[in-house]
């Protein structure tokens, strides 16, 4: 059988750059298409869909679900998805990386209900969605103009309307309706909260294998059939998230960032973040320092 295509957005099999999220109409692709979308998967992202006017199915994990304008459409990491759009339907798509997501996650563990199971849901209090569609439209503004303070503001908008979203479904009753299913996704998803407690911490695959109680052939599979990645790169994306924000946002030395991230060798950390940034940790501080930090 062909396997299942894994997008970073539909069509594209390879990452655009460093970015966070990304907003566009939801005619912009689907009217190429033909309004339909095969089905497929993003192995690093998470997705909400606004849809103003038009209509249309979902069809997530093998399942049928219908939709409708105004409505919120969720899509999960890893979630096997197509779409069947009516024509000339219209709205927004928010793409997200999941590391983002986790992120916030871990600071507000209600958030997670959010991406629970893939949803359809029917939003009738128009104040609510033109209240969303405002955010919205500001958060794809803040993406395009390129002013100053961008990100923050962008980070900003997306906290606020996340937060619009959990609120919206824990009163409508469709927040964390289904639960969350073992199997591979599950020890994933245990797997990368672990590394967020530990990914400063040098501790080996042995060990992560060892307090999830599988062994390290069992977390190889579960990583390779959800996301197509060793268990090793997922420790490395997150370290290198951390070393980004660091070269960013503080004033530490290279070295110092180096002893935070748990490397004994600033210069072995240097190699690292050459090779998975593309670029040494100087180049990328003075290309992207942010506030006046260098």
């Amino acid at each position: 059988m062909t396997p299942v295509p894994r997008y970073f957005l539909y069509g594209d099999t390879e990452p655009t750059g460093d970015w966070l999220l990304n907003v566009e109409p939801l005619d912009q692709r689907c009217r190429q298409e033909g309004w339909i979308i095969a089905p497929h998967a993003h192995p690093h992202f998470v997705q909400i869909i606004a849809v103003t006017s038009g209509g249309g199915t979902m069809t997530a994990e093998g399942e049928s679900l219908q939709f409708g304008a105004p409505g919120l459409i969720i899509v999960p990491m890893h979630t096997i998805h197509g779409f069947r759009y009516e024509e000339n339907s219209s709205g927004w798509v928010l793409t997200i990386a999941a590391r983002h997501v986790e992120l916030l996650s871990a600071r507000a563990p209600e958030l997670a209900g959010l991406w629970a199971a893939p949803a359809a849901v029917s939003c009738e209090d128009e104040a609510w969605m033109t209240s969303a569609l405002s955010v919205l439209s500001a958060l794809d503004r803040e993406l395009d103009d390129g002013e100053i303070g961008g990100v923050i503001a962008a980070e900003a908008l997306l906290t606020t309307l996340l937060v619009m979203i959990l609120r919206q479904l824990a009163r409508a009753g469709e927040l964390g309706k289904a639960e969350v299913s073992g199997g591979p996704t599950e020890l994933v998803s245990r797997y990368r909260a672990l590394i967020e407690d530990h990914y400063c911490d040098n501790w080996s695959l042995s060990k992560y294998a060892q307090a999830l109680n599988v062994s390290l052939a069992q977390l190889r599979a579960a990583c390779s059939a959800t996301s197509g990645d060793a268990p090793l790169k997922l420790i490395h994306e997150r370290v290198l998230i951390e070393a980004k924000r660091n070269l960013i946002y503080t004033a530490h030395s290279v070295s110092q960032i180096a002893y935070q991230l748990g490397f004994n060798d600033p210069a072995y950390f240097s190699r690292f973040f050459t090779q998975h940034a593309g670029e040494p940790p100087a180049q990328f501080r003075a290309s992207r320092a942010f506030g006046g930090v260098t």
